[in-house]
């Protein structure tokens, strides 16, 4: 394929190239009227480079005869960053979710704006989506490959088994704290055989309940720049994700419970991940489709699903902005979206998918869809956003050993939490 032949030709770097073409100008023989000229290039970085994306990319040269040179970068922030300040920055790139508000605040993503305005498709997606990329008021980026959406997943058989209706998941945290304890399982020794909740303490799993559980709370910790870690939204928080461990029991530290093996009888990542391939990978274990269920996560106030996905960009350095963005546009065209949506599990962003054929054929995708356009909420995206998520990690850590005081362990982190939050400069 020719987008196999043009893997990181990009590689070299513009700025190499430059120099070659000008010293061997006086070598070229001049361009005179009809000879063929040289073929439009945009530079395309990304950090997924599958079949999908290689059939796309040559579909896009096909119908627009614009080159694509592509390059498959890590999901660090160092190759980009070296390359803007180097000058030599990819027209078109794509990052995680996460690297949004750093990315921006460094100046690499020129805002949308302008091109959205006469996009066909600008009023089929959901309101939601223009949220998650957008920094300052300005939507500088695209979800290229869907959206993670943070429902929770349960299992309709266990409920059953122990009594409760499959149909009325727990809505509240007190129901949440019922039901799982009526769910877990442990041995005749105490040993956890089944978690009533997966919450999760392992690698960056406690950020994504500080982060979720605050969001439920009423407070967004990356949007909301008067807050104290103190706040009493934030301890409410906090000590709710650590009483899930110490006081009710539902899960223990360590523990990674999944609904599809079936060591988990509630919950996921609360943040969102591939929840459509969990379900196929229950169905592949022998599961029954219908005994795997999605709802909100139950709440204290008011529901919410928190929504995340990585995205596209174009560099405000672009060679030709509009050839980078009729590229952004084919990659998250409809046609396009349909295929990179199923191949990664993630929902899309259109309205109109609810007719596409792989979600026609899944009823919980349907549900998924529900729940992101009546409740989604998008995270909102922040410059120090790597600093600010090893001290959620600490803090639930330290909540989750229950050895102190969560009100006494907040006071702890106020001064780091301030000065990551704000960054090192004070801005």
């Amino acid at each position: 394929m020719r987008a196999l032949k043009r893997l990181n030709r990009y590689w070299f770097g513009r700025c190499g190239l430059l120099w070659i073409v000008m010293a061997c100008t006086w070598l070229l023989p001049l361009t005179w009227p009809g000879e063929v000229q040289a073929t439009a290039t945009v530079a395309f970085w990304t950090q997924t480079l599958n079949q999908g994306v290689l059939e796309a990319l040559d579909e896009f040269t096909q119908q627009t005869g614009i080159d694509v040179d592509v390059r498959v970068i890590g999901w660090g922030l160092d190759e980009l960053l070296v390359a803007y300040a180097a000058g030599a920055s990819p027209d078109v790139w794509t990052h995680g979710g996460a690297a949004l508000g750093a990315l921006a605040h460094q100046g690499l993503m020129a805002p949308l704006e302008r091109w959205l305005e006469t996009w066909e498709h600008r009023d089929d997606v959901a309101p939601q989506v223009y949220a998650l990329t957008t920094y300052q008021g300005e939507i500088v980026a695209l979800p290229w490959r869907g959206i993670a959406v943070g429902a929770m997943p349960y299992r309709a058989d266990f409920f059953a088994e122990v009594g409760l209706d499959p149909d009325s998941p727990p809505q509240t945290w007190d129901d949440l704290v019922e039901y799982g304890r009526r769910l877990v399982r442990r041995d005749a020794e105490g040993i956890l055989l089944r978690n009533g909740f997966n919450v999760t303490d392992t690698s960056w799993e406690p950020s994504f309940w500080f982060r979720f559980l605050t969001m439920q709370t009423g407070i967004d910790v990356f949007s909301d720049a008067d807050h104290s870690l103190t706040d009493p939204r934030i301890v409410r928080a906090v000590e709710f994700y650590g009483d899930l461990f110490n006081r009710h029991r539902l899960n223990d530290p360590g523990f990674y419970g999944s609904v599809a093996v079936g060591n988990s009888a509630m919950g996921d990542t609360p943040l969102g991940g591939p929840l459509i391939r969990l379900l196929e990978r229950f169905v592949e274990l022998g599961g029954n489709e219908r005994d795997l269920r999605f709802a909100v996560y139950p709440y204290p106030e008011e529901p919410l699903v928190a929504l995340t996905g990585d995205f596209i960009a174009i560099s405000p350095t672009a060679s030709d902005p509009e050839n980078a963005f009729a590229l952004v546009k084919h990659l998250v065209s409809p046609e396009v979206h349909e295929r990179l949506t199923f191949e990664w599990g993630t929902l899309p962003i259109y309205r109109q998918a609810i007719d596409w054929d792989w979600v026609a054929a899944r009823p919980q995708v349907h549900v998924l869809m529900q729940l992101m356009f009546e409740h989604g909420r998008a995270t909102a995206p922040h410059p120090h956003f790597f600093e600010l998520r090893q001290l959620q990690n600490d803090v639930m850590l330290a909540a989750r050993s229950g050895t102190q005081a969560v009100q006494t362990i907040l006071e702890q982190y106020v001064a780091a939490w301030r000065q990551a939050w704000h960054g090192d400069t004070q801005e």
